[in-house]
């Protein structure tokens, strides 16, 4: 099916995995390249997440063993590879194209070539989804005009991963400064229990620094904080020759930066 395939305006993951998958090499940090892709016929290119929201994540050191971190490179491997096939494939756009797939399609490209290569079907699918959802969401920072545009993530340099649908069985705490993390398809992993483990852990960030550290990041988003005020509400009106006025006649002129602050940040005001 791979030697029928018709060039589209923008390739799919799946003819670049079964394509030049050689110039991954580069991504996978020196790693051999198994040989059944090395007959595979060459293209022209190949394809290559924080959360965004107000989340807390604690960073906290990651204690793993030799082979348990051979372990896990193989998902950071997978993880910077299908980012970079995102990021490749975005870079495919040109005026006049259509418009670049987007995370579902990424997600239905992934299936397929992950049915027809035995190293990306290893590991965890859910790492790589996982990437594609951080690249969409970046992608989307870039167009909201926040963010850079992603670029490439090098071996060696952006080495991570992300968890999601964590449970609470998934930590434990086995001494006063050591507890456990479940990794997929790695197992339990020992970390430093410098502070308590938030509650309410939705997921995690595996990553592995230059000098090879290992840390896992939990995020949660905390509990809201009340903001200062009296209960009363105010309305404002913004104006040219007085900056901002409240409902109730006062006059702001003079409080008028620290309202037109408030109004930004979204804070209540106090009626004072």
């Amino acid at each position: 099916m791979a030697s029928s395939f018709a060039p589209a305006p923008t390739p799919t993951i799946r003819s670049v995995v079964m394509g030049t998958l050689l110039r991954s090499l580069n991504i996978w940090g020196g790693s051999p390249v198994p040989s059944a892709w090395e007959e595979a016929p060459p293209l022209a290119h190949i394809l290559s997440v924080p959360l965004t929201s107000l989340a807390q994540v604690p960073r906290y050191r990651l204690r793993p063993t030799p082979a348990q971190e051979r372990a896990l490179a193989e998902p950071c491997a997978h993880a910077r590879f299908v980012w970079n096939l995102a990021c490749e494939q975005h870079a495919q756009w040109r005026p006049g194209r259509g418009s670049a797939p987007g995370f579902a399609e990424q997600c239905r490209q992934l299936s397929q070539a992950r049915s027809e290569s035995a190293w990306l079907r290893a590991g965890s699918v859910t790492v790589q989804q996982q990437a594609l959802k951080d690249f969409a969401q970046a992608m989307a920072n870039f167009f909201a005009g926040t963010h850079r545009r992603p670029t490439w993530r090098k071996a060696g340099r952006h080495e991570g991963f992300r968890i999601v649908a964590v449970r609470p069985g998934d930590m434990r705490r086995l001494s006063r400064r050591v507890g456990e993390v479940r990794v997929p398809k790695v197992g339990w992993v020992r970390f430093r229990w410098s502070r308590p483990v938030p509650d309410g852990v939705k997921s995690y960030r595996v990553t592995c620094d230059r000098a090879g550290r290992w840390h896992v990041a939990f995020a949660h988003v905390p509990a809201s904080t009340p903001a200062p005020g009296t209960g009363q509400v105010a309305g404002v009106d913004r104006g040219v020759a007085v900056s901002a006025a409240l409902s109730t006649a006062a006059d702001s002129r003079s409080r008028g930066r620290f309202l037109l602050t408030g109004l930004r940040i979204g804070v209540p005001f106090r009626n004072r």
